[in-house]
């Protein structure tokens, strides 16, 4: 399994505001191999410009949409498996089966119990998974889902080609809370970092909706940040209120608290298909303050590690 450094960087900084410091994580300070150091302060005025460095992390599986659990592990999927995966070159473990094809689970989240969801489109259904490979039908009417996010509350948010909608994972039904034509074709959604605000990916740029203390929408989505026309994918926000998003498959791009123009972080050539973007655990090697994209490329399937100075919003 190779890993390999890649492209160049720049270290011209952005200007001062006053340094955040989220405390200890207590996981990551007990693990020699966490993959940064979480206890240092970060400054949102200071973080680094792209274009960024990264590394490829070769070896995985690289699927449609990833995430991490609480003990060191990437979970992913691969045929008709959902698979646990050390950072490389550690172990690879199947540890539950899924339905439909091998390119079923499409939205992955972990929730704040330990246990899984995903969605897979091959069986239109949403699924929870209990660490030792239980699997639980949550819903089982979807769409096309498209985009999902965890409130900070734990239920599930979920974009499809029906709408926006919500669940408690661990019960039964679902609230319809937008309409499909509101969503514009979303493909990447996330919650800002107070959940104040829940943004949506589209080919028209990013929309924006206000939301209530338990995240349904108080009103339509509006656009935030104007688009270049190219698919917007996977979505995140870190503890900065950034927003990030994969474009045209190839590029990762970040947009400022106040939207405006997109600052390309880091790019690859022609031919690749990132699709996900997730912060590492911050334990067994998984960088806490790193992001990390899936690029299912048929040619040469890959994660890339890009290091950014700062974590994920908290969950």
């Amino acid at each position: 399994m190779s890993r390999r450094i890649v492209l160049c960087f720049s270290l011209s900084l952005l200007g001062c505001t006053p340094v955040l410091d989220l405390g200890d994580d207590d996981d990551a300070a007990d693990d020699d191999d966490a993959g940064d150091d979480d206890d240092t302060p970060f400054d949102c005025g200071a973080l680094p410009s792209g274009p960024l460095p990264y590394t490829t992390l070769s070896g995985l599986f690289a699927s449609e949409d990833f995430a991490f659990d609480d003990s060191g592990h990437l979970i992913s999927h691969n045929g008709n498996s959902l698979i646990r995966q050390e950072y490389p070159p550690g172990a690879v473990t199947p540890f539950a089966v899924t339905d439909g094809g091998g390119g079923g689970p499409a939205s992955l989240r972990m929730l704040s119990t330990g246990d899984l969801v995903y969605a897979n489109v091959d069986t239109a259904t949403l699924y929870r998974v209990e660490p030792d490979g239980t699997t639980h039908v949550v819903y089982g009417a979807l769409g096309y889902p498209t985009g999902i996010d965890i409130h900070e509350d734990g239920t599930v948010f979920l974009a499809d080609l029906r709408g926006l909608m919500r669940f408690d994972a661990y019960e039964a039904g679902v609230e319809m809370l937008l309409e499909s034509e509101s969503l514009r074709m979303a493909n990447g959604m996330t919650f800002s970092a107070d959940y104040s605000r829940l943004f949506f990916g589209t080919r028209e740029g990013i929309f924006v909706a206000d939301v209530d203390e338990g995240g349904a929408p108080v009103s339509e989505p509006r656009e935030w940040a104007s688009g270049s026309g190219e698919e917007l994918l996977g979505m995140g926000v870190d503890a900065c209120d950034n927003v990030y998003a994969i474009e045209a498959a190839r590029r990762v791009v970040r947009f400022s608290p106040d939207g405006g123009e997109a600052e390309t972080l880091f790019e690859v050539p022609a031919g690749a298909w990132m699709t996900n973007l997730q912060w590492g655990s911050g334990i067994g090697g998984w960088g806490s303050r790193t992001l990390y994209v899936t690029d299912r490329s048929m040619a040469a399937p890959v994660y890339y590690e890009v290091p950014l100075g700062v974590p994920s919003k908290p969950y």
